[in-house]
């Protein structure tokens, strides 16, 4: 049985992202390399057109390297949902918080609101591709296998 540490318990959810984060990436990268070297791997069905049997050899090896292509990028998608590292860090941008003073909205002032509304834009991007991303992951969950 697999058992945490207390302290891995109190931030559970930057403990599984760290654990799904390392296993997605190699999946991704085992993946890719069977692209290269063999071309066995699976897709799921719904990166393919629903008349995928139809289509002749020189179709279905387009539309294969297509799906798998597309299939790639979902993956880096779910990477991007896991990953704690891929959050805009406040330490990189310059904005500056006055501790001494607050805003008429009861925040603490900022000392370069156009810096801090960049990190607030860069945020919020983030917080969607990461959200994507785990939609993306439980929506395919049950088709990361090779």
């Amino acid at each position: 049985m697999i058992t945490f540490s207390d302290d891995q318990l109190y931030d559970i959810d930057n403990e599984l992202a760290r654990y799904i984060t390392a296993a997605l990436k190699q999946f991704l990268a085992k993946m890719k390399d069977l692209n290269e070297t063999c071309g066995i791997f699976t897709v799921p069905n719904d990166f393919y057109p629903a008349n995928v049997f139809e289509l002749t050899r020189e179709e279905y090896e387009e539309v294969d390297k297509k799906a798998a292509k597309e299939w790639f990028k979902t993956i880096e998608k779910m990477i991007v949902g896991f990953d704690v590292d891929a959050a805009p860090d406040a330490a990189d941008y310059d904005f500056g918080v006055d501790f001494g003073s607050r805003n008429d909205d009861g925040r603490f002032a900022v000392r370069n609101e156009e810096e801090f509304n960049r990190y607030k834009r860069d945020m919020t991007e983030y917080e969607y591709a990461a959200q994507d991303g785990r939609l993306l992951f439980a929506k395919y969950f049950t088709s990361l296998w090779i």
